[in-house]
């Protein structure tokens, strides 16, 4: 056999262990897809989920602070934690309120591919705070109207959560 035929075939075994160069796949760019469609449809799931919050709300403080891991289902971040602490506090000071609370006004700040922002004016005119006593503890002269910034997250899917409720302190679009 020819040197050059046994060199090829000796060549050819090595040949396959020779590192070859990878070939490279694209990697896949997350695509970021908007949460919701239009402004309309982002209210109205923040006005949904603002819904079910308060919804929330009222049960739990009627029944004086007690219940309150329900917000997990309807919060989280610091609405949560505001939430739970003003629990803890109906509990410690044996407060409950009666009636039911609503809220309008809602108005779109912003929306983003995770969140939407939103003013709205909660109305507890229809609700009393009552002491262990069943004395009530409303002020004559409160409001009953508050102007409150809303943000709510998505949760993982097109459901949104409220997880942050800040006292507005900018002009009072709840009293116009």
């Amino acid at each position: 056999m020819p040197a050059a035929a046994i060199a090829a075939l000796l060549a050819m075994p090595l040949a396959a262990c020779s590192p070859t160069q990878p070939t490279r796949s694209p990697t896949p760019t997350p695509v970021h897809t908007a949460l919701f469609a239009s402004d309309a449809e982002a209210l109205k799931a923040a006005t949904d989920a603002y819904a079910a919050y308060q919804h929330v709300t009222d049960e739990v403080l009627h029944a004086g602070g007690q219940g309150a891991d329900r917000y997990e289902k309807v919060a989280l971040g610091s609405a949560l934690e505001k939430a739970l602490d003003g629990a803890r506090q109906f509990r410690e000071k044996g407060l409950h309120t009666t009636g039911e609370s609503r809220f309008d006004s809602v108005q779109l700040q912003e929306r983003s591919s995770k969140s939407v922002s939103f003013y709205v004016c909660d109305d507890v005119s229809d609700t009393d705070l009552l002491n262990s006593s069943g004395q009530s503890q409303a002020a004559a002269s409160g409001t009953k109207r508050t102007p409150w910034q809303v943000e709510a997250k998505a949760d993982g899917g097109s459901t949104l959560l409220i997880s942050k409720r800040d006292f507005w302190t900018g002009s009072d679009f709840c009293q116009s």
